[in-house]
């Protein structure tokens, strides 16, 4: 069984089992949308749906305490646009069982996503008339800042990796046994802008040198080669050469592995991102993360080659407009070609 399939089947678990503990129409619209969402997304509704069935079972004065199994499509269609609001509200602060939680208006967003596409499915379907969610003003969404390396910073990043410099006797002591591992991730990271699921789903039978390049499987499924540089390809041989030192478990075919020879978690390589950012930038490293890698290689391939739709291509996303935020957040680029006209 591939990385991927693995993945896709540990999710559909989970939702298997979230969705014996909700309502029987909500095992249908998954079903219903089964071929339209990747188990991981639709974990990730059925998650919303459930924390928000929780809080009407606890909260809203029609539902009074009944168990969310018991909860019907006619039940949903009682509710108003007031009762999403108070929800809404309810989530932005609140504390439960002792927990104090405080939610964003990017994570807000996603409930009412998760509560607007369960309404339209039924709506649809001709089980419900209103969807209540349409009423709400919804914040528009602001522009992030791009957090990336500059030059120098991604210098004293990949010298972290690759010689340790800044880190502690102890992290040291690790670091001679991860180091050839640790730099291959960290410069396939930086050379090729691909997400960390994507870099933890490579196996050695993947990487194909003669094209200087590697196949991973996109976020929508599809498989992709991508290019790597020459310099790249040879850090990733020189780890090659020390692979087995971990001792893959089995015929383990996962190209980086863990110290207990299985594949490495996408929870391991996002700590050891923060350990490298931690000891050559400090003064970042709360920002630095994967996706952070990734924005860098976004950014300095668009300088590179002004080329945003094949800037899109590699970094494999399915919308061009998704890239944009690359270009216009490029402030560098702008500053250089503003004396162009004169």
């Amino acid at each position: 069984m591939t990385y991927k399939d693995q993945t896709r089947e540990h999710y559909q678990i989970r939702l298997n089992k979230l969705l014996d503990e909700m309502p029987d129409f909500c095992r249908t619209y998954f079903i219903g949308r089964e071929n339209r969402l990747s188990e991981v997304s639709a974990f990730s509704y059925a998650s919303n749906l459930h924390v928000f069935f929780d809080y009407l079972h606890r909260n809203n004065r029609y539902f009074g305490g009944r168990d969310i199994r018991t909860f019907t499509i006619d039940d949903m269609a009682r509710l108003s646009t007031e009762d999403i609001e108070e929800f809404l509200h309810w989530m932005r602060y609140h504390e439960t069982d002792g927990i104090v939680y405080r939610n964003s208006q990017a994570t807000l967003n996603h409930y009412i996503s998760a509560i607007s596409g369960l309404y339209s499915y039924y709506i649809k379907r001709r089980h419900l008339t209103f969807n209540p969610v349409d009423a709400i003003d919804r914040s528009k969404k602001k522009k992030k800042k791009i957090i990336r390396l500059e030059n120098d910073e991604k210098d004293r990043f990949l010298n972290a990796a690759q010689y340790g410099t800044g880190l502690s006797p102890r992290q040291l002591v690790f670091h001679e046994k991860n180091q050839a591992r640790d730099y291959a991730i960290l410069s396939l990271f930086l050379d090729t802008g691909m997400r960390v699921s994507e870099l933890v789903g490579i196996n050695v039978s993947d990487l194909n040198f003669d094209k200087h390049a590697v196949s991973i499987i996109r976020k929508g499924g599809n498989q992709q080669y991508i290019y790597f540089s020459d310099r790249t390809e040879d850090i990733l041989r020189s780890y090659l050469d020390v692979r087995h030192t971990y001792h893959p478990v089995d015929d383990e075919d996962a190209l980086f592995l863990s110290k207990s020879g299985e594949r490495l978690s996408v929870k391991s390589i996002q700590v050891m991102v923060k350990k490298y950012a931690s000891s050559a930038l400090p003064e970042k490293m709360d920002k630095i993360t994967p996706h952070k890698l990734r924005s860098t290689f976004a950014t300095d391939m668009l300088r590179a080659t002004g080329d945003i739709k094949l800037v899109s291509e590699q970094l494999g996303h399915a919308n061009l407009n998704t890239t944009t935020i690359y270009a216009e957040h490029d402030e560098e680029r702008r500053m250089d070609v503003r004396n162009l006209l004169q």
